[in-house]
């Protein structure tokens, strides 16, 4: 296993596993994890207090299909979410991008992944965080009120809804909270439709660099 994202951490290092095949959601504790095949939610992915998760989606989609107000994930409390395609995890692995989507309809969107307070999230290159949703009043797909460093792959913005009532669409793509840090050095940011305020990147006082 080379290029581990996961190797210069203070947490201790595990054995690469197969995500459990009866996994469909809720906390999600510390390992190095595969998908083995796509995975379909029915729960939004917990990782927190101070759990660390590297998860290599090995080729394969995440979905999380809701008729429920959820998100994808919600990383918090000191825990490290490391999200990454096809690197190390397995010598069968094709290499080709995977995504991780949401599909759901609701008044209110407000994040597809929220990095909340304490939590690191990072985003290395192959895989695609996206939403097929239409929201009227929203955040960004990925709502950071910790810390987001991107290192390759892509976010694409949540759509709000076509009759452009919201005045609070915040951002598509990323939204930055008051206490949020952003760091970007390669990958994609890509913005929704009829989002008010800051149609891919929108800044409320954290912090955002860009790189590259």
């Amino acid at each position: 296993i080379t290029d581990n994202p996961c190797a210069a951490t203070g947490h201790r290092q595990l054995d690469w596993q197969p995500l459990p095949e009866n996994y469909k959601g809720e906390r999600l504790y510390e390992g190095n994890y595969y998908l083995t095949n796509d995975l379909e939610l029915k729960a939004q992915m917990d990782i927190v207090d101070g759990n660390m998760v590297c998860l290599d989606t090995n080729g394969h989609d995440i979905t999380l299909k809701s008729d429920v107000h959820t998100r994808l994930a919600i990383v918090r409390n000191g825990a490290v979410f490391n999200l990454t395609n096809s690197q190390f995890a397995t010598k069968e692995s094709t290499g080709s991008a995977s995504c991780l989507r949401k599909t759901d309809k609701h008044e209110n969107g407000n994040g597809g992944i929220l990095i909340g307070s304490g939590g690191n999230m990072s985003l290395y290159k192959g895989v695609t965080i996206a939403a097929i949703a239409d929201h009227k009043i929203g955040y960004g797909l990925v709502a950071v009120n910790g810390s987001l460093n991107i290192y390759g792959g892509k976010i694409i913005g949540t759509t709000l809804d076509d009759d452009g009532r919201s005045s609070d669409g915040y951002g598509g793509a990323v939204y930055v909270g008051p206490n949020g840090y952003f760091f970007i050095n390669d990958g994609t940011i890509q913005a929704g439709d009829n989002n008010k305020k800051g149609g891919a990147i929108y800044t409320a006082g954290g912090e955002t660099h860009i790189q590259g």
